[in-house]
């Protein structure tokens, strides 16, 4: 009975042990199990983790990079603000000069014209003071008209306005007419005693060059005359050298010559190069600027070759096309009778039109207003042509051209004006104008315009 109850104790106590064996093998696998996935989860987690921190360095590292182009970009900006702030600075200081020496350019000659304007107010001058302060007025009436020009021709060109009218013109022709002009020119300026010489080797009077004429003479025009102010003696040479089939123009003088460093802004416009003596010279410096500016217009190019106190050889080409024709004849014109309606209230500038017109043989009814260049033209039936002027007292010529197109709506109407510029000669041209001369009168730009409407007789 023992022995059965000891033995089954035994049994129920290895069935238990084996039972708790059971027990702890599957609970230690299920902790397997369990640990497993906590590993799996723990490598899927820290995998997504490193992701995440190097996703998070990646954009670290890009922030720095923008930062640093920012900070770059910031830092060219504070430059670019800082120059275009000194820039600004700059461009004032040099509109203040630039109207400061306008200003004076303008006041000098406008200020002696006024003057000897008076002085010929009193009645007891004599003849030669008369025709002495006359001369002093026109001297300094074309000194005012040139720098006016220049400046108009100036903006012409920065606005691509600038017209260039080639034709087939004499070389030799030219160049003998500037060569007068430019020895009493000197004569006027005091610089008796400087020798010109004209220097031509292509003297043929069948030698044609295919160029804008009025262009060309500009450019000598300036080149000249900065010769004949900067040199005080010695001799200023120009003309033209061959260069195998090529021509390159010129101008030579002995004067105060360029230093080295400042030949780089002598084409700059309004920039006056001043040598280190005490005298003044006068200029508004706009006519080198103006004629290397020209001679790109006429395909070419201006340069210069310069020592100090030496002297300066300007040279310049342009595109140019010889014709060694025969030389025809001058065109002489004749409009005799065909009559022209001249609405001008200026007396002078009415003189100068008058004058240019009866070379040709026109004839000429004047109005003063356009208030009579209506009542005239109502008046007279053989009118062929009207020249309006715009500017008039009592009416102005937009006013009386709309007056007369009514009455004869095919009457070709000039408009005469002042205004240089493009946009201003559009404006004038939508009332109904024909067409416009400006002011200078020129024969040559009025002649052209009766041969587009008269028979040349």
């Amino acid at each position: 009975m023992i022995v059965l109850i000891f033995f089954n104790l035994t049994t129920l106590l290895l069935l238990l042990i084996f039972a708790t064996f059971i027990f702890f093998f599957f609970y230690i696998k299920k902790l397997r199990s369990i640990y497993s996935e906590i590993n799996i989860a723990k490598t899927e987690k820290y995998k997504i983790l490193e992701k995440q921190y190097n996703d998070l360095l990646s954009q670290k590292v890009s922030i720095e990079n923008e930062k640093k182009i920012l900070e770059e970009e910031l830092s060219k900006l504070k430059i670019d603000l800082s120059e275009a702030q000194e820039k600004a600075v700059q461009a004032e200081r040099m509109k203040i000069s630039i109207l400061t020496n306008l200003s004076h350019e303008i006041r000098t000659p406008l200020t002696a014209i006024i003057g000897f304007a008076n002085l010929l107010n009193d009645k007891e001058l004599s003849s030669e003071h008369h025709k002495e302060f006359t001369g002093h007025i026109v001297q300094n009436g074309n000194l005012l008209l040139c720098m006016i020009e220049d400046l108009l021709d100036l903006s012409k060109i920065q606005s691509n306005s600038l017209e260039i009218e080639p034709v087939f013109c004499n070389l030799n022709v030219i160049l003998v007419d500037l060569y007068l002009n430019y020895l009493s020119n000197k004569s006027d300026a005091g610089k008796s005693n400087v020798k010109l010489h004209l220097n031509n080797p292509l003297k043929s009077e069948n030698f044609k060059i295919y160029t804008d004429p009025y262009r060309l003479r500009q450019i000598y025009d300036k080149l000249l005359s900065n010769a004949i102010k900067f040199t005080e003696e010695g001799n200023i040479e120009f003309g033209v050298k061959q260069n195998g089939d090529d021509i390159i123009f010129y101008v030579k003088d002995t004067g105060i010559g360029i230093d080295q460093e400042k030949i780089k802004d002598l084409f700059v416009e309004f920039n006056k190069i001043e040598n280190n003596s005490t005298q003044l010279y006068r200029g508004a410096g706009i006519g080198l600027a103006l004629a290397k500016q020209i001679a790109n217009l006429l395909g070419g190019d201006l340069w210069v070759e310069s020592t100090s106190n030496k002297g300066s050889t300007f040279y310049f080409t342009i595109n140019w096309k010889a014709n060694d024709l025969t030389d025809k004849r001058k065109i002489k014109y004749n409009w005799n009778g065909y009559t022209i309606l001249v609405a001008e209230d200026e007396d002078d500038n009415y003189l100068l039109l008058e004058k240019i017109l009866k070379k040709v043989n026109v004839n000429i009814i004047h109005a003063r207003d356009g208030i009579e260049a209506i009542e005239f033209f109502e008046k007279y039936n053989h009118i062929n042509m009207i020249f309006m002027d715009i500017r008039m007292p009592n009416m102005d010529g937009i006013g009386a051209i709309q007056s007369i197109k009514k009455i004869n709506c095919t009457i070709p109407v000039i408009a005469i004006t002042a205004y240089a510029l493009n946009d201003e000669k559009e404006k004038i041209l939508k009332h109904g104008f024909s067409d416009l001369i400006t002011k200078p009168y020129k024969a040559d730009a009025i002649y052209n315009i009766l041969l587009n409407y008269f028979n040349n007789k």
